[in-house]
């Protein structure tokens, strides 16, 4: 089973109906979808620590989830292990998608984007709408999730966006972030 779970930090809604990105538009027309509510974790690492609860990498590995950049420690945690406060939103998405690559069939990929948040253009939601296309190309599987969405004002969206071939929990409900590593672990076994 060739599955992933794709995290991109400050993707909401709105991002996607102001730059109409054609492969991320074309999913919401044909993938299940939700809404991922989240008020209390709005960084990338808190966001992440929510995620995981009491799962740490190790554990990850152990349950054949194969962690890539996840922002818990700088450099960040998993394969590949970036420095993202030195590189471009492009960098990032072809280290990541590098090792994606290269991990394909192993176990559940599961990434973290958190550049796209500090950029938020539409040229950068293209950027990141066109390595979700090509590893979607590949897999049985996914699921692409934002924890929160871009900024509303002064603060951040507590909407972020969920797409996958996975229903969601309740259908009637927002996802919340203790609900994504339940449904990552799913995703292997369908």
């Amino acid at each position: 089973m060739r599955a992933a779970a794709v995290g991109i930090m400050g993707l909401g809604y709105e991002g996607l109906a102001d730059c109409q990105p054609k492969f991320l538009n074309h999913l919401l027309n044909s993938v299940a979808r939700g809404v991922v509510e989240n008020s209390d974790y709005q960084t990338p690492k808190s966001a992440w620590l929510k995620i995981l609860g009491d799962m740490s990498i190790a554990d990850m590995q152990k349950r054949s989830l194969i962690p890539s950049n996840i922002p818990l420690t700088t450099p960040t945690a998993g394969y590949p292990s970036l420095d993202i406060e030195k590189m471009t939103l492009k960098e990032e998405l072809e280290a990541v998608f590098d090792k994606f690559k290269m991990m394909l069939g192993r176990g559940t990929f599961v990434a973290s984007i958190n550049l796209y948040e500090n950029d938020r253009s539409c040229e950068g939601l293209n950027l990141v709408d066109n390595y979700l296309e090509k590893m979607r190309s590949v897999l049985d599987s996914f699921i692409f999730f934002s924890p929160y969405g871009g900024q509303d004002g002064a603060v951040k969206s507590r909407y972020g966006i969920y797409l996958s071939t996975l229903q969601r929990p309740f259908e009637d409900q927002t996802i919340k972030l203790e609900q994504i590593m339940p449904l990552v672990l799913n995703l292997g076994r369908f």
